[in-house]
C-alpha cells in the first residue's frame, strides 16, 4: 500500500523535460487533485524525488523496459504500474497517457467526472492506494459523442474519452489532442473540400451536379465506360486525387482523408454518370469504383514517397448510399437485397435472405479505403439482432452487405430526435446492444451523434456518461451505470425520483411495444404515426410523471439539485405541452411550468433545426 497525507509528499511528480504541453497540463491537473482531496502538496519536475509519479515516457519509464504497444493497446489503451513504491501513468501516446492520468484520478482519489458542469471531489484526510497494475484496453479503438456536451467542452471529453469532433482542435490538443491528431479535417461532407466550386465551375460546369450546395461532383469524369482510370492528368479524378495528396502532404501526422460524399442524393444526371449507376447496380456502387480509382492513385504515390505512413480515404454509406453494392443470391439467381425507394423512409421494409455477393469485382473497396457508415433508419426501441424489428434488419444488412466486400468500418449513429430533443428516446435498454451490434465489425472510429447545439436536458447529460463507459468497456451493465450516475449526480434522496420516472417511461414503451406487436419503432426523425401521437402518451400518464417529480423538487434542499432535476423535468413537460391542444380539461399551468423552467435552464434549441423554446411555448398558446 502507497499512503498520501495531508502536507507536502516525499513523493513528486515526473514528467519528460521536453514533453508536450497536453502532458504538463495533465500533471498539473494530478497535483491539483491529490491537494483539492487530501492537502497533499506535490511537486512537478522533471527531476524524482525518491519516490515518483511518472506520467508518461520519462527516463524512469524506459528503465522498466515496459511494452506500450499502440496496437496491442488499441490505441487509447494505457498502463497504471507500481515499481518499487514508485507508480508510473502511461499509454502509448499522449491522450493515452492522459487518460491514464484521470483513471488515476478517479480509481484512487475516488474523484469523479459526471458532466461538463459537475465534477464531484470528496475530501479525505488520507489516500491509500493498492499497489497492483491497471492495464484498460478499449473496446472500441477511437469513441466519439457528437453532443454539445462534448463538442464544445475539450476538457471534459478528454476525462470522457471521447475525440472531440467539430470542437476547437486547438484547445483540445491541450488535453492529449482531438479529433484532429487523426484527421484531416472538421468536414466529413467533403467533395466540394477537396473541389471548390470557386476554383473549379467557371472552366469546368460539367464537373458539378445542378444543387449549388449539396449536389455531387460527376464521377465518371476520368473514367473509362468499364470503370477504369483513363490516365489522363487534367480530368476532375486525376484534379480530385491530386489535391488530397497535397492534403496528405501537408497534414503528416494524419492517416484518414474524408472523402465524404455531399449530404443528399442530387448525383450527377450527364448520360456517363447514369450508365455507371446502372452497370453497378446501386449509388454505393457508383461511388466506390470512383473512390477506389482514387485510392489507387493516392496508394500508388504513398508507396513512392512516405510508405511508413498508413493513409487512408474515408467515404460514406449514407442516405441511398446506405444499400451495399451487393446482390444477394436466393439459390437461383442474383437480386437486389431492396431498393432504397420500394419503402417510404420510415416504412417496414423486409430484406431478402441469401449468399451475399458484389454486384462486380470494381465494388470491392481498394485496402486504403474506409467506409463510414452511418444507418439513418435504426430503430432504438428495438435490439440491432431483433428479427422482429424491420428497420433494424435494414440498417444492420448495410455493415452484412459491406462486410461481405471485406470493408474497413467506421460508424456513425444515432442517439436523439432530431426533431424534438426533449421526447423522450427509449435507447436506454438498448444502447449497449447496438454497440455490440457494432463491435463485431472492428470499426476504426465509432461516434454517435446526440444533439449538437443543446446540452441542458437530463437525457443528453446521463447519455453522456453511460457511453463514455460502454464505449470504453462495453461488458459494463447499463442499469448498474444509470444508478451509478444519479446516485452521484443527484445524491441517492432524489436520485429515487429520477430512477422511478426513467423506470415509468421505459415499462410505458415497452407497452406501447406490446400494442403494436413488437413493431413500435423509436427513431431520429418525426413518427408521428407512433412517437408523437397523443392516444400513445396519455395526458394521466404524463401528468402522474410530472407530480411525481415534482414531489422530488420539494424534497431537494440544494439549488443545483433542483436544477439537474427541473433537467428531468421538461422531458415529460415536454411531451405533454406538445400534445396540449389534443388533451381535454388540461391545467394550463403545465405550459407555464414548461415556459419557466426553459428560462431557469437557458434552453436555447428544441431541435437539430434550432427551434427555440419562445417558438414553441407561443405556438402551444395560440391553440389554447
Amino acid at each position: 500500500m502507497i499512503t498520501f497525507i495531508k502536507g507536502i509528499s516525499k513523493y513528486s511528480i515526473v514528467i519528460p523535460k521536453d514533453c508536450d504541453e497536453c502532458i504538463r497540463i495533465s500533471a498539473q491537473s494530478l497535483k491539483k487533485y491529490f491537494n483539492d482531496c487530501c492537502g497533499v502538496e506535490l511537486e512537478i519536475s522533471s527531476k524524482p524525488n525518491e519516490n515518483f509519479i511518472s506520467i508518461g515516457f520519462t527516463k524512469q519509464l524506459k528503465l522498466l523496459n515496459e511494452s506500450f504497444d499502440e496496437k496491442e493497446l488499441n490505441a487509447d489503451g494505457f498502463k497504471i504500474l507500481f515499481r518499487d513504491k514508485n507508480i508510473f501513468l502511461s499509454g502509448a501516446n499522449d491522450r493515452a497517457t492522459i487518460y491514464a492520468v484521470n483513471e488515476f484520478i478517479e480509481r484512487f482519489l475516488k474523484v469523479r467526472f459526471l458532466s461538463y458542469d459537475d465534477t464531484l471531489v470528496p475530501k479525505s484526510s488520507e489516500i491509500i492506494i493498492p499497489e497492483k497494475d491497471v492495464v484498460e484496453i478499449p473496446s472500441f479503438q477511437s469513441r466519439c459523442f457528437f453532443s454539445a456536451n462534448i463538442k464544445r467542452q475539450e476538457e471534459f471529453a478528454s476525462k470522457m474519452r471521447f475525440i472531440c469532433q467539430y470542437a476547437n482542435d486547438v484547445e483540445a490538443q491541450k488535453y492529449g489532442g482531438g479529433f484532429l491528431r487523426d484527421w484531416n479535417s472538421y468536414e466529413m461532407h467533403s467533395m466540394h473540400y477537396f473541389m471548390p466550386r470557386e476554383k473549379y465551375y467557371a472552366k469546368h460546369p460539367e464537373w458539378y451536379a445542378k444543387d449549388n450546395f449539396r449536389g455531387w461532383l460527376c464521377l465518371t469524369d476520368g473514367l473509362t465506360d468499364d470503370d477504369n482510370d483513363d490516365g489522363r492528368d487534367d480530368s476532375l479524378l486525376a484534379v480530385i486525387a491530386q489535391n488530397i495528396i497535397e492534403e496528405i502532404k501537408s497534414h503528416p501526422i494524419q492517416k484518414y482523408f474524408m472523402l465524404g460524399h455531399q449530404d443528399s442524393n442530387v448525383y450527377c444526371q450527364c448520360e456517363r454518370c447514369k450508365k455507371s449507376m446502372e452497370r453497378n447496380v446501386t449509388a454505393s456502387g457508383y461511388l466506390m469504383v470512383w473512390i477506389n480509382a482514387i485510392a489507387r492513385r493516392v496508394e500508388k504515390w504513398r508507396k513512392e514517397n512516405c510508405p511508413e505512413r498508413e493513409v487512408y480515404l474515408v467515404s460514406f454509406s449514407y442516405h441511398e448510399t446506405i444499400i451495399p453494392p451487393v446482390y444477394v443470391f436466393d439459390g437461383e439467381k442474383n437480386q437486389k437485397p431492396f431498393i432504397y425507394y420500394e419503402r417510404e423512409f420510415w416504412a417496414p421494409l423486409k430484406v431478402r435472405e441469401g449468399e451475399i455477393v458484389p454486384v462486380n469485382k470494381k465494388v470491392i473497396p481498394e485496402k486504403n479505403v474506409v467506409v463510414f457508415c452511418a444507418p439513418m433508419a435504426t430503430c432504438y426501441m428495438h435490439d440491432m439482432n431483433d428479427t422482429n424489428c424491420d428497420w433494424n434488419q435494414y440498417s444492420g444488412f448495410s455493415f452484412k452487405g459491406w462486410s461481405a466486400l471485406n470493408a474497413k468500418f467506421m460508424v456513425w449513429y444515432y442517439g436523439v430526435n432530431f426533431w424534438h430533443y426533449l421526447w423522450w428516446l427509449p435507447n436506454r435498454k438498448t444502447m449497449k446492444g447496438h454497440l455490440l451490434f457494432y463491435k463485431k465489425y472492428n470499426p476504426l472510429f465509432i461516434m454517435q451523434q446526440g444533439a449538437p447545439n443543446e446540452n441542458g436536458f437530463y437525457q443528453s447529460i446521463l447519455n453522456t456518461y453511460l457511453l463514455s463507459k460502454l464505449m470504453w468497456n462495453i461488458e459494463l451493465d447499463t442499469d448498474e451505470l444509470t444508478k451509478e450516475f444519479n446516485d452521484l449526480y443527484f445524491g441517492k434522496e432524489i436520485a429515487v425520483y429520477v430512477n422511478r420516472f426513467i423506470e415509468k417511461i421505459e415499462n410505458h414503451y415497452s407497452k406501447l411495444d406490446e400494442k403494436y406487436n413488437g413493431l413500435y419503432h423509436s427513431d431520429i426523425a418525426e413518427n408521428f404515426k407512433m412517437s408523437f401521437n397523443y392516444e400513445n402518451f396519455p395526458q394521466e400518464f404524463l401528468i402522474e410523471c410530472i407530480e411525481d417529480l415534482l414531489v422530488g423538487l420539494t424534497v431537494a434542499n440544494d439549488d443545483d439539485v433542483k436544477k439537474k432535476l427541473k433537467r428531468v423535468l421538461i422531458h415529460p413537460l415536454y411531451m405533454l405541452v406538445y400534445n396540449f391542444d389534443k388533451y381535454k380539461g388540461i391545467n394550463v399551468k403545465y405550459v407555464d411550468m414548461l415556459e419557466k423552467y426553459f428560462d431557469d435552464l437557458e434552453i436555447k434549441f428544441l431541435s437539430e433545426h434550432r427551434k427555440t423554446p419562445k417558438e414553441f411555448i407561443e405556438g402551444v398558446r395560440k391553440k389554447i
